[in-house]
């Protein structure tokens, strides 16, 4: 006789090699009639969502604009330090030649020429510097158009 299992209405299960199977099922629905005009919240606040990113995505071109006008003014204004510093060069190559001719002819001093080389020295240093920011100020525009070479960027000379 096996005993052991109970069937729910106290009746005993009897016999040799009897199987017993039990299934159970359930079903439960859940539905909210009345959420406190949550889903008119919902809503609200998708739509305030999609104006911050489209607020967003107008701030992000704008300082993008904002970079691509203040790099071209850059390189601009590089641009004309260079020119001004190659002419001061030319100026002090011209101050050190004379300064040369009237120290061999012993018109000056030793130190008047010695002066005009290293201000020669300094305007070369001071060009050098300008036009590898001006290389710089290049790059970068390069950088914010999504040029991937190195375009070379000519203003307009006076």
């Amino acid at each position: 006789m096996f005993t052991d299992r109970d069937t729910g209405d106290d009746s005993e299960i009897s016999g040799n090699g009897v199987v017993a199977k039990t299934y159970n099922a359930s079903l439960a629905v859940n539905y909210t009639i009345f959420d406190g005009f949550g889903r008119k919240y919902n809503v609200e606040q998708l739509k305030e969502t999609y104006n911050l990113t489209e607020l967003q995505a107008r701030e992000t071109i704008e300082n993008t604009y904002l970079q691509l006008f203040t790099t071209y003014f850059q390189i601009a204004r590089l641009s004309e330090n260079t020119d001004n510093l190659t002419e001061a060069l030319t100026i002090s190559k011209q101050r050190l030649q004379r300064a040369q001719y009237q120290y061999d002819y012993g018109q000056s001093t030793k130190l008047e020429f010695l002066n005009a080389q290293v201000d020669v020295n300094n305007d070369s240093i001071s060009l050098i510097a300008a036009k590898q920011q001006l290389n710089n100020a290049k790059r970068g525009l390069n950088v914010i158009l999504g040029k991937k070479t190195m375009q070379i960027f000519l203003l307009k000379q006076k």
